[in-house]
């Protein structure tokens, strides 16, 4: 189960939809927060290095790279992997599931069949590399 707060989602969906049409991507970053039982969330949108991003969707060695320095620079951890699919339901494609290798992350994915502004999407959680399971999200 996926608990985050409902400004998340509304961000990742804000990125996604700039992207139409392409697929967009981007990771979700939460960290200890200044009391106990606090966390910190932050967006980062990634650019989208698929040869065609209409259909697909990657990071570049560079921007993870970079996402894993900023991560223990700030000591977060990954929470979220999101992309949209821009034209079919939120379901994992075959690329989606033999992409998905970030165990315990979280992958929302945006469905954005209905039109940019409409906020569908669905969480799987990576519990093997290329095994994402359907799962629950509660916001917060």
């Amino acid at each position: 189960m996926l608990e985050i707060p409902e400004w998340v989602v509304k961000e990742m969906h804000a990125h996604v939809a700039r992207e139409y049409p392409d697929e967009a991507t981007g990771a979700v970053l939460m960290a200890r927060g200044p009391a106990p039982g606090h966390w910190k969330y932050r967006v980062v949108p990634m650019r989208n290095g698929a040869r065609d991003p209409r259909q697909n969707y990657s990071w570049s060695r560079g921007q993870t790279m970079a996402l894993f320095r900023d991560m223990d620079r700030t000591d977060s951890g990954l929470l979220v992997i999101y992309h949209s699919h821009p034209e079919t339901m939120p379901e994992p494609s075959v690329v989606d599931q033999e992409s998905a290798w970030f165990l315990g992350a979280h992958y929302v994915i945006f469905s954005l069949a209905g039109g940019k502004d409409d906020l569908w999407y669905q969480s799987y959680l990576c519990h093997a590399p290329g095994d994402l399971q359907r799962e629950e999200v509660i916001l917060l």
